[in-house]
């Protein structure tokens, strides 16, 4: 996409905000004021997901964003990977429109943008476009669609270290076209399991998705949502695929992030990978501090101003004008003129 021409029209149209996720202040687009998506993006959302990255996403990995929407997950990995790169994947032609204003308003320069579906073919689909529940439907527009390993191919990517895929129900088709690549690599792969879309709107039995996960990867682990105690990463076994299910559509309201992978060396941090995490927390640490210390200073002018007015009032009040005019003030608070 053409960031020159298409940031005037962004930036004047689109509504927008500032947030901080895991520790780096965004500022962020949306489609609408009142859009459902938009008005959820908060500070310090999706920690879980920003914590997962420190654990375990070191700078230098390149990433896969599918179903990158807004971009939220995206900016995020751009800041956390400075030594790596972002591809964004978002179809949705108006919210592809948002993620380029994000990307150009947060100088995102690692992250390359991708507008087209994926899945298990090359061509295009019909695609009915709803902001955060946009998915592949008959009534929309018709869109490209392609493989992720032709976008890798494509794109000359050395490797694909990280994925993450949330694409409205389509997950298993995505999943199941990319595995052959995802092994080459050695993919860490974080994919969202929603009982409610597959159902809705690919018509997939998410007992299929959920048994084809289990039978393709050796590590499976289901993300703690925020607030939950416990471990961030949950241990899914072979044998759980019915507990799995049940998890998804009674406690964690349809939506459960899986983190899947064939790689062990994939979930151990190296130690390089350790003192970049200690580098990059000294980094933020120092800059918290500069910002602590020029709140002080703000403060500290602010307490110098409220002393000079208190000084000021009182040098009035002992004023010879002050208590001649004494008996006006008494007459205007005390007599019911004008009220």
């Amino acid at each position: 996409m053409d960031k020159e021409t298409a940031e005037p029209q962004k930036l004047a149209d689109f509504p927008s905000k500032e947030v901080v996720l895991g520790g780096y202040p965004l500022k962020i687009y949306g489609i609408a004021p009142d859009d459902q998506y938009f008005t959820s993006i908060q500070s310090n959302y999706e920690d879980e997901f920003c914590e997962l990255a420190v654990r375990l996403i070191p700078p230098d990995y390149v990433c896969l964003d599918v179903g990158a929407n807004l971009g939220i997950k995206s900016l995020f990995l751009s800041r956390h990977c400075p030594l790596g790169r972002v591809v964004a994947i978002e179809p949705a032609p108006m919210v592809a429109r948002c993620l380029e204003a994000n990307v150009v308003a947060n100088h995102a320069e690692n992250v390359l943008i991708e507008q087209t579906a994926v899945g298990e073919m090359i061509g295009t689909v019909r695609f009915e476009e709803a902001s955060a529940w946009s998915r592949v439907s008959e009534n929309g527009v018709e869109i490209p669609i392609t493989t992720l390993e032709e976008i890798v191919e494509r794109l000359a990517l050395p490797r694909v270290d990280f994925i993450k895929i949330d694409v409205e129900g389509s997950e298993l088709s995505a999943m199941r076209s990319s595995l052959g690549m995802i092994n080459r690599f050695e993919s860490l792969v974080l994919v969202e399991l929603n009982a409610l879309t597959q159902l809705c709107v690919t018509n997939t039995n998410p007992r299929d998705f959920i048994d084809w996960i289990l039978a393709s990867f050796t590590h499976v682990f289901a993300l703690r949502k925020a607030g939950f105690e416990g471990n961030l990463l949950e241990p899914i076994s072979k044998k759980e695929a019915i507990a799995l299910l049940f998890r998804n559509m009674i406690r964690d309201g349809c939506v459960t992030d899986l983190l899947v992978t064939n790689s062990e060396r994939r979930l151990a941090p190296t130690a390089a990978h350790l003192e970049q995490q200690l580098k990059a927390s000294e980094s933020r640490y120092a800059g918290l501090r500069a910002e602590l210390s020029a709140a002080k200073a703000e403060l500290s002018a602010a307490k110098a101003e409220l002393t000079s007015i208190r000084s000021r009032l009182e040098s009035l009040q002992k004023s010879a004008s002050w208590n001649v005019t004494a008996p006006f003030r008494w007459l205007r608070d005390n007599l019911p003129i004008g009220k």
